[in-house]
């Protein structure tokens, strides 16, 4: 058993898949033949497009068809003739369209010997054991090489052997979402090696999001070596080179070519000149003699004279230069007229004596340089040549040194959020979102520190970032929803601007504050009531009571009633707390009126009266530290609800204020227009205009259950919940949009 590398697949393809089509192609082995060439596929097709998978299961039908007739005519260059072949098919028969919703990969397998290449976003993954344990190997990421023409769908070839002891694992790029290395290697150390593609459908096909995945797994268990693959382009390749002895001829080569100057002149430096003769030390002492000498005579002396010389001329240009801005403004206007004419002249004659005097030192230089001995010459000039060679060796040794440093850093950096991604998405699908939040937390600590100094950096971290997306959406539960028109205003009155609107039965009520109108439009039979009240141009707030009449907050506090079935609109007497109340909001329950009064900083109740509502009474037992004149809306379900235009929701319980923990939440609620809730409802509803979204919130759970947005409408002023039909109904300029929740 397995006396050369197995192929096996795994699919999962559920009915209610939504994202993808997965198509496997495996050649059979030949039973006549102890070793055959195994042709495989893997592509994956980001449409449910049934003529586009059709497309695609033709094109690998015809790939492993050219493959196998090549390979009878020439083996060698059978498989880079497929892929130029394929890449010239794929150009005439897919649309640019298709080609970027196309993942595919296509390889052979020759006794031991691998090759494939890859088109779109597919995973090949090596697992292998070192030192007594399993570590994996992203293989396209790190081994491929483009062949430099970005028009090809095949730009890569990956070649080289399986070696005992190893599993390949080539899937789409969904599975590695959901299975962490660290799983895949436990599955892979404990599974039985012929099961292993059957456990992982069984593990995948309990996945609640029902996405379709899809794999190839090589393996050849019994001895334990490592895989090694070759990277080369498709026009050199090289198979027979393992990454190993590339690695260690890339070491070699670096050994050699780095300067080891410094080692040498250490060990120059650190020999003792021992002198036997007391005639060696007055030697010595004659030379340094000499040598002092010839410092204050010879060329450094020169030197020396050049330096001085060359930094008084250059600062006497300055101090010319200084002089004249400072005798500007003492003498007359006809002496700044000429000095300041003959000032570019005199600097640039001193420039001039500058540059002759340099010129002459410099020629002395020479002179005195050539009639030194030759062998003296070429000693100073070795010397020098020495000394150079010294300074660049330590610069790149510096150099080398620091960016083995940052390189370490770089990867340490990257495995680290690579791995808290991962745990990430582990979170998330063992519904730990607390778990998840804080590892999302720290990766964006993380990122603000990401090198992006070089392309390949910056584009590995636009992909860290785009896993952070995944995960961050998946936390947030965004959904978008697709908006359904219920009713078109403009039907009934093009030059009604509303502002709120409420749902009655069948009768959607809108009301403008603009022009004191109010309109109710029958959905089921068109038939419309219309009434103009100048109390409505102040317009304040409206509830829907249990005789299905309408309780709007107008002018002056003033409360009307409008029933949808008469269309009649009468006004109902209330009597609040004091004379300078200032009523934000209102709220029923019980058959009691609830109001928010931030003139006198409370909550008031009403009992209903035949006339309307009677003398209110102050609610909350505590309202020291409230602030309610910046209260936007009020919902009630026992409990009572309100809203700050900022984003905060208060929720009062036994007629106290609780904070009402939205710190969950992301992103943060920074603007708020009207809340919804009710009593017998688990369900807060949170309508937020300026990010296009409505939030629902468990309030027994206290946690987000899901997002809506609504990136479609561009003119959102209002909301309303039905939970019977389970709709939210949005009032986008004259429409009426639902979406379903």
């Amino acid at each position: 058993m397995f006396e050369r590398p197995e192929i096996n697949s795994f699919l999962v393809q559920p009915a209610s898949r939504e994202k993808s089509q997965i198509v496997i192609f495996l050649s059979a082995p030949a039973r006549a033949v102890a070793y055959s060439d195994r042709i495989f596929l893997l592509a994956e097709i980001d449409s449910l497009d049934v003529n586009l998978k059709n497309q695609v299961q033709i094109l690998v039908n015809q790939l492993a068809k050219h493959y196998s007739e090549s390979e009878k005519e020439i083996s060698t260059a059978a498989f880079e003739n497929s892929l130029e072949w394929g890449n010239q098919e794929i150009k005439k028969t897919f649309d640019k369209k298709s080609l970027n919703r196309l993942n595919l990969l296509f390889g052979v397998l020759k006794n031991n010997f691998l090759q494939f290449s890859n088109g779109g976003k597919i995973d090949a993954n090596i697992y292998f054991k070192e030192n007594g344990e399993f570590k994996n190997l992203d293989m396209i990421q790190t081994y491929s090489e483009t062949a430099g023409d970005e028009e090809m769908f095949f730009n890569n070839l990956i070649s080289g052997h399986i070696k005992p002891g190893n599993f390949l694992l080539l899937s789409t790029s969904e599975v590695l979402n959901f299975l962490t290395p660290e799983r895949l290697i436990k599955i892979i150390a404990t599974i039985n090696p012929t099961e292993i593609c059957r456990h992982l459908e069984k593990i995948l096909s309990q996945i609640e999001e029902k996405i379709a995945f899809g794999g190839i797994m090589m393996l050849w268990p019994e001895i334990k070596n490592s895989i090694f693959i070759t990277p080369n382009r498709i026009t050199r390749l090289t198979p027979n080179d393992s990454i190993k002895k590339l690695l260690n001829k890339e070491k070699e080569t670096a050994r050699v070519m780095s300067p080891a100057l410094w080692p040498a002149i250490k060990k120059l430096l650190s020999r003792k000149q021992k002198s036997s003769t007391e005639r060696e030390k007055e030697l010595e002492v004659v030379r340094r003699v000499a040598k002092i000498y010839g410092r204050l005579t010879g060329w450094q002396a020169t030197c020396c004279r050049a330096i001085s010389l060359a930094l008084a001329r250059f600062g006497k240009i300055i101090y010319k230069i200084y002089y004249f801005f400072k005798e500007l403004f003492k003498n007359s206007k006809q002496w700044k007229i000429t000095s300041f004419l003959n000032l570019p002249r005199t600097i640039k004659q001193e420039f001039l004596k500058l540059f002759i005097a340099l010129k002459k030192i410099k020629a002395k230089i020479l002179t005195r340089f050539f009639a030194i001995n030759w062998k003296k010459r070429v000693m100073i000039t070795l010397g020098a040549f020495f000394v150079l060679v010294l300074l660049v060796s330590l610069s790149i040794n510096w150099r080398q040194t620091q960016n083995r440093r940052e390189s370490a850093n770089y990867n340490q950096l990257l495995n680290k959020i690579k791995s808290k991604i991962d745990e990430a998405e582990s979170n998330i699908i063992y519904k730990n979102e607390i778990g998840a939040i804080k590892q999302v937390k720290e990766i964006k600590i993380l990122l603000v520190n990401f090198p992006t100094n070089i392309a390949n950096r910056k584009q590995m971290r636009g992909r860290l970032e785009e896993g952070l997306k995944n995960v961050t959406y998946k936390l947030q539960k965004i959904q978008e929803a697709a908006p359904q028109e219920e009713l078109n205003l403009a039907d009934f009155d093009a030059s009604l601007n509303p502002t709120a609107f409420y749902k009655i039965n069948n009768s959607f009520i809108f009301i403008s504050r603009n022009d004191g109108r109010l309109i109710s439009v029958n959905a089921a039979n068109k038939e419309t009531k219309k009434i103009s009240n100048n109390y409505l141009k102040n317009y304040t707030d409206a509830i829907i009571q249990k005789n299905n009449n309408l309780l709007i907050l107008a002018e002056k506090k003033q409360l009307l009633q409008f029933n949808a079935e008469s269309g009649s609109l009468e006004i109902k007497e209330a009597a609040w707390l004091a004379k300078n109340s200032q009523i934000k909001a209102i709220g029923i329950y019980n058959a009691k009126l609830y109001a928010i009064d931030a003139g006198a900083n409370q909550i008031s109740r009403h009992i209903a009266s035949t006339v309307g509502f009677g003398k209110g009474e102050p609610w909350l037992i505590d309202n020291k530290g409230l602030d309610l004149s910046s209260i936007i809306s009020m919902a009630i379900d026992g409990e009572i609800y309100i809203a700050k235009k900022n984003g905060e929701i208060y929720k009062f319980s036994g007629r106290k204020k609780e904070n009402l923990d939205l710190n969950l939440m992301d992103p943060l609620l920074t603007n708020i227009n009207k809340i919804y809730t009710k009593s017998g409802s688990n369900l807060l509803f949170v309508f937020d205009s300026s990010k296009k979204r409505t939030i629902i919130w468990d309030k027994k759970q206290n946690k987000l259950t899901s997002q809506l947005i609504v990136s479609s409408l561009n003119n959102l002023a209002n909301f309303f919940v039905d939970e019977k039909v389970k709709k939210i109904y949005l009032l986008d300029g004259q429409k009426v949009f639902s979406i379903k929740y």
